[in-house]
């Protein structure tokens, strides 16, 4: 089955309130609403009034890369609450955070639940598709950026999706088309002028056929891959010639390595 999507929204928070501004201009505003302090994305909540508060008081953000069939779209929400476009950096786009420790060796826990067998995968096929995705990006640095034991371990009660300096992986379902998104929170304050990355969560929708056989449906290892550089601090890219990329925002097929924008952008990140 080939089907098409975007990773289409990023939004970079550093509030020390609960009031948006959104400009008039802001490509594709009606997309965005706020609801009693809450900002959102077509129902799904990009950032809420206390933990934007939270954020505020821990001198820390919030990115977030929803995946959305069809149209392409890229915000930035800077500290002045105002939401900006995101600029491109040729063969690869930097997101302005990454993970400023030496080797940092990142581990996540997957949310076993009833969603998840949902979808009739099972959490060991789940576990090597990710690990096959973090060796990937691995290969392509110089530092150890993923864990090379226990990488991924299993919990049916973790928090998922939350700013609780544990990465998460679950699946739950949508109320719109979006595939999935990867949320990051980070320090605002410049290391080497990088944000610092903190907390990164992988969610996955329901509402598509999941396989991690790399033969129909939404292949965990292709969109893990794609969510995983984000979480790395790589953003999204849209130029017919970066087609080759798995940054690329559109999902035409399975794609299991990395281009030469891909690699040039991670050397950048961590060397």
């Amino acid at each position: 089955m080939k089907c098409a999507w975007a990773i289409a929204l990023l939004l970079i928070c550093s509030l020390a309130s609960a009031n948006y501004v959104i400009p008039a201009d802001t490509p594709h505003k009606n997309d965005l609403s706020i609801s009693q302090g809450n900002l959102k994305y077509q129902g799904i909540t990009i950032l809420s009034r206390d933990e934007a508060k939270v954020l505020a008081s821990d001198k820390a953000g919030v990115s977030i890369y929803i995946n959305a069939p069809g149209k392409v779209r890229s915000y930035d929400v800077a500290a002045n609450n105002g939401l900006l476009r995101v600029t491109d950096s040729g063969s690869y786009l930097l997101s302005g955070k990454r993970w400023n420790t030496r080797d940092p060796q990142l581990k996540f826990v997957l949310k076993t639940d009833t969603y998840l067998a949902g979808e009739g995968l099972a959490a060991g096929k789940v576990q090597s598709a990710i690990y096959n995705a973090t060796q990937t990006w691995d290969d392509a640095s110089n530092q150890n950026l993923f864990a090379d034991t226990g990488l991924i371990t299993v919990s049916s009660t973790i928090a998922t999706d939350s700013y609780n300096k544990v990465n998460t992986i679950n699946w739950k379902p949508f109320l719109n088309r979006c595939i999935a998104y990867s949320r990051s929170w980070y320090k605002s304050a410049l290391l080497d002028g990088y944000k610092t990355t903190v907390d990164s969560d992988l969610v996955f929708n329901t509402n598509y056929a999941w396989r991690t056989e790399g033969t129909v449906g939404a292949d965990v290892e292709t969109i893990a891959l794609h969510e995983l550089g984000h979480t790395l601090g790589l953003g999204d890219l849209y130029a017919s010639a970066d087609l080759g990329q798995a940054m690329y925002g559109y999902y035409l097929k399975v794609t299991r390595s990395l281009g030469t924008g891909d690699q040039a952008g991670i050397t950048k990140l961590y060397g």
